[in-house]
């Protein structure tokens, strides 16, 4: 080999050690990324013994432009963290899940490398993609193949998955969750912890009907209700969301833990049409300090009916969990409190045949008990959600006693209620012919109605049958009018239908019933219509007096006598009123 081939391959091999691996000067490992960004990449490494082997976990990710939009160019930095006490070597990125009608490669290759990332050091990496026109306004999942060595050579495979927002072109609501936090972001085994996010409609039109879920990897348990409903959204309004989760059981690994946020809305744009969104984050388990006392904690309660309404009754059915793999506790008492006040003190909710407090023998290892309360909301309890906590007492198997208490979020809505006027028809109808029918109706309740329609349905035809009137503000009222044409003689039965959405989305519905009697249109008498020859004659004598100018003088005349007459009158009146004010 020549002098000056070799000068130039090692020339070639320093210009890509550069650009590839660290950058002239510079350790790349010691770059940190902004704590800020929305965690949304998490590694799904099963072994997280930092001791024993190098682990590189997706710490975060950021876009440069920060609005990834349809059809536009964008540059994806993956925050790549080594998570351990051990350097990682010979470190291989791919990403994959590229697809065409998504995201494409902007660049040659999908691949990064690394020479090496030391322990507890963090490098960033840039991937140049394309989104395709095509998309609409989501998350897309991305994935990101992590290979590497340690020091003893050893290889290592984990895989990533990534969550890219991207803003569509289309004019239509855009629903999406931002601002998500999770506090605290390591918690030990049988801890709960908050999770906090903020539901924001981005698009152009109105969402209705948002249902809001969170559901946790195995051992992440949700302690709020399943579902959280959001009654509308406006565009560029938001709404704060806020669950409590709980990371429980015996079997729980030190390792970070998925939860997927998910909302379901309805498009004011597109009718009944059905939008889901989905949004990761997730939790760091701690359970190298975990202790062996057993918990007791509700690991789900809902709701019967779902929607709790003031001045209604409702079951609350409350699941408790035994979250010790091992261990039976025994003698447990709960009691409720906070059941009864609101911030005034106002009593809000009773409970109904039973007190506060109730007893369960013992639960098994991760065995659950149920219990069952009926409760009554008072009318007139203000539309928000209640936090009623369960107060729980405990035995362990050594006869130890434990407390713990837990938050149940109770959301109390008001009455819809939505009420008619007067309906306007008139006592008889011909059959065959248009009758009017009209009424007004008013939303009386305190919740706005959503989707509301009105028609017409009886034993006759009808002209314009319904009415959509759409969202039905509190206090807001309405006119209805149609014309019936009745088909046979009798009474006929009819009723005007009013149908609407609750806040919940339940559909709701409201008759108002009427009859009108039908009988036959009296016949046609001919000899009742003026001759067409007298109505000639009369016309063409009014047509001659009009243009008789004698006529207009006799006119002129009569109106002149007759303001005069007026004229002496009056004075008369008054002549004879001043003498008889005089004679008292």
């Amino acid at each position: 080999m020549s002098k000056r081939l070799l000068i130039t391959l090692t020339v070639l091999l320093m210009t890509f050690y550069n650009i590839l691996i660290l950058p002239a000067g510079e350790d790349r490992s010691q770059i940190r990324f902004n704590d800020s960004v929305a965690e949304a990449a998490y590694g799904s490494s099963d072994n997280l013994d930092s001791n024993n082997r190098p682990i590189l976990i997706i710490k975060n990710i950021s876009y440069a432009p920060e609005t990834v939009e349809a059809g536009n160019e964008t540059t994806v930095t993956v925050t790549l963290t080594n998570d351990s006490n051990k350097a990682a070597k010979d470190i291989k990125i791919t990403l994959t899940g590229l697809k065409s009608d998504e995201f494409t490669l902007a660049e040659k290759s999908d691949t990064k490398y690394l020479k090496s990332l030391g322990a507890n050091r963090d490098t960033k990496l840039e991937f140049s993609l394309l989104a395709s026109a095509k998309m609409t306004s989501g998350n897309y999942s991305l994935g990101v193949s992590a290979s590497y060595q340690d020091e003893q050579q050893q290889s290592y495979t984990d895989d990533y998955n990534v969550f890219i927002k991207v803003q569509g072109k289309e004019k239509n609501a855009d629903v999406a969750i931002n601002n998500i936090i999770v506090t605290p972001k390591e918690v030990k085994s049988n801890e709960s912890f908050s999770l906090t996010f903020t539901v924001k409609n981005n698009g152009k039109t109105r969402a209705d009907n948002i249902k809001v879920s969170v559901k946790g990897d195995e051992g992440i348990l949700s302690k709020s209700p399943d579902i959280q409903m959001i009654e509308s959204l406006e565009p560029g309004k938001s709404h704060a969301a806020d669950f409590t989760l709980f990371a429980g059981g015996d079997e729980l690994k030190s390792k970070h833990y998925n939860i997927q946020i998910s909302l379901e809305y309805e498009d004011a744009a597109k009718g009944d049409a059905k939008v889901t969104v989905n949004q990761y984050t997730g939790v760091n388990v701690n359970t190298s300090n975990g202790k062996l006392i057993p918990k007791i904690i509700i690991n789900s309660y809902r709701f019967k009916p779902v929607v709790v309404r003031a001045g209604e009754r409702f079951s609350l059915e409350m699941s408790f969990l035994n979250t010790s793999s091992a261990r039976t506790v025994n003698n447990i008492k709960v009691y409720l409190t906070g059941i009864d006040s609101d911030k005034e003190g106002k009593i809000v909710f009773t409970p109904v045949g039973s007190s506060n407090t109730f007893f369960i023998d013992s639960i098994k290892p991760k065995g659950i008990a149920g219990r069952n309360l009926i409760m009554y909301t008072i009318p007139n309890a203000e539309p928000q959600t209640y936090t009623v906590t369960a107060n729980i007492e405990y035995q362990d198997e050594d006869g130890t006693e434990h407390k713990a208490t837990e938050l149940i979020g109770i959301p109390v809505i008001q009455q819809s209620q939505l009420t008619a006027g007067e309906i306007s028809l008139p006592p008889e109808a011909f059959i065959g012919e248009p009758t009017p029918i009209s009424l007004e109706f008013y939303n009386t309740g305190k919740t706005k109605l959503n989707n509301v329609m009105v028609r017409v349905n009886g034993d006759f035809d009808v002209q314009e049958k319904q009415l959509f009137v759409g969202n039905f503000d509190s206090g807001s009222y309405d006119y209805f009018e149609t014309n019936i044409i009745p088909t046979k003689a009798g009474q006929l039965n009819g009723e005007i239908i009013f149908t609407f959405d609750d806040p919940s989305g339940e559909p709701q519905e409201y008759v108002r019933e009427f009859t009108v009697n039908a009988v036959e249109a009296p016949p046609f008498d001919p000899s009742e219509q003026m001759p067409e020859e007298k109505t000639n004659e009369g016309r063409n004598l009014l047509t001659k007096a009009l243009k008789n100018k004698s006529f207009w003088a006799g006119l002129g005349v009569g109106l002149a006598v007759t303001i005069i007459a007026g004229i002496v009158l009056s004075k008369k009146k008054r002549k004879q009123s001043i003498e008889f004010n005089e004679d008292e």
